[in-house]
């Protein structure tokens, strides 16, 4: 029998840093119930083993306890076809119940229904050291997931260190599964006719399910090129702008079903043959957004006219400043993003213009998103799109006004929708 233990505050449902004491305030994560469908499709048992010492603390009766869970189980079984088995300990530490993990007597309980379980080859996954230690009592793998209120930071001070560490409930089940990713590349075209072919015949098709060119009313014949490489192809009647064809690009690979999206020029000037690089921290849940950083690059590698370099390095060194970040560039337009990173951003709330770049990483820097960077070489010359000194001038002014409303809003000084 192929079964997996959970934890439940932290990784079906949002931990508030206190019990769930009612069913309105029960909030199942994102994911977490396309990732029980997937156990449940794959033939897995799936047991909750939780503790719920608010019922003997007095926050929450047993009846309480009981709706939230049925409630629970009826949402699950709607999405996922079945419901999973579960089992609380409602005792305190003091108490010294035999149930309380990490003790193992909640997993006792499972025996009587499953039998004998094999432990050491399930997974336990939980939020918490305590239920990494409950893992190691049982003798079975450990799964942290980073979707409850500890962090990797917290991980380090661990007595009980996991097997392994996810973002979230569904990169764990992915994990397990061996789920494959579904990877979708955007192309915002504008005037690109004559670098597409160039930059599609580079891109690793093997790593890429699908390619979807975004044109945002080119005057050449760049919706003709790409028709004849058979992408699939949508167009402005008007140009939008370069944050504006972003909007309508990872609006599509959402809806698509993309669970990566890697965002690359058509313009030949970033390597497309790095995107295996680009998307593997993201498939193996270490990161939720991965940069091409130019600046990564040794100068006689990185090819950047100077006056770009020293913009950008300034601008960077000042967006680093005001975020208390340390990254390396933060206007590379070369990037992959998780699903749940663009679907937990207002993203369309951006301007459309290329300071959309800088106000979408504020956003998921807002959000606690993992972002890691990576190397990438890069082209500059008269086929590759550029932006002239005064339009960098202007970038640069944008950029200052999004810090200085990102400021306003983190102190509470005037609330920003963009970064809620």
């Amino acid at each position: 029998m192929k079964i997996i233990f959970l934890d439940r505050d932290g990784v079906i449902n949002k931990d508030l840093n206190s019990y769930v004491t009612d069913w309105d305030k029960f909030q199942f994560l994102e994911g977490s119930l396309e990732a029980l469908k997937r156990l449940f499709d794959a033939g897995y048992e799936i047991v909750i083993a939780s503790n719920q010492a608010g019922v003997s603390r007095g926050d929450y009766t047993v009846e309480e306890l009981n709706y939230i869970n049925e409630n629970m189980l009826r949402q699950i079984e709607k999405t996922a076809g079945k419901r999973p088995s579960v089992y609380y300990c409602m005792h305190t530490d003091e108490d010294n119940c035999a149930c309380r993990k990490p003790k193992l007597g909640l997993f006792k309980q499972a025996e009587g229904k499953f039998g004998k379980i094999d432990y050491k080859n399930t997974y336990f996954i939980g939020d918490q050291e305590r239920d990494m230690e409950t893992a190691k009592n049982l003798g079975a793998r450990s799964i942290f997931v980073l979707s409850g209120k500890n962090d990797l930071e917290s991980v380090k001070s661990w007595s009980f260190k996991p097997d392994y560490i996810k973002n979230s409930f569904l990169d764990a089940v992915n994990f397990i599964l061996g789920y494959k990713s579904r990877v979708i590349v955007v192309m915002p075209a504008y005037n690109a006719a004559t670098t597409l072919s160039k930059t599609y015949n580079d891109v690793p098709k093997e790593y890429v399910d699908e390619i979807i060119l975004v044109d945002d009313a080119s005057q050449d014949d760049t919706v003709e090129v790409a028709k004849k490489l058979n992408l699939k192809v949508l167009k402005h009647s008007k140009n939008k702008g370069y944050g504006g064809n972003q909007k309508t690009c990872y609006t599509e690979a959402l809806k698509e079903g993309a669970d990566i999206v890697v965002l690359l020029h058509p313009d030949y000037q970033y390597d497309p043959r790095i995107i295996p690089d680009l998307i593997k921290p993201i498939k193996e849940g270490n990161a939720d957004v991965v940069f091409a950083s130019r600046m990564l690059k040794k100068p006689e590698v990185r090819k950047m006219p100077l006056y770009k370099y020293i913009s950008n390095k300034t601008l960077t060194s000042m967006e680093n400043l005001i975020l208390g970040t340390k990254y390396s560039e933060f206007h590379t337009g070369y990037r992959a993003y998780s699903r749940k990173a663009l679907k937990s951003v207002s993203f369309t709330l951006n301007s459309n213009n290329f300071v959309f770049d800088n106000e979408i990483i504020v956003q998921l820097h807002n959000k606690g998103f993992q972002i890691k960077e990576i190397p990438v070489e890069t082209r500059y010359g008269k086929d590759y799109s550029s932006v002239s000194f005064m339009k960098s001038l202007q970038y640069g002014l944008s950029i200052l006004c999004v810090l200085f409303k990102y400021l306003l809003h983190k102190y509470r000084i005037k609330q920003s929708e963009q970064f809620r």
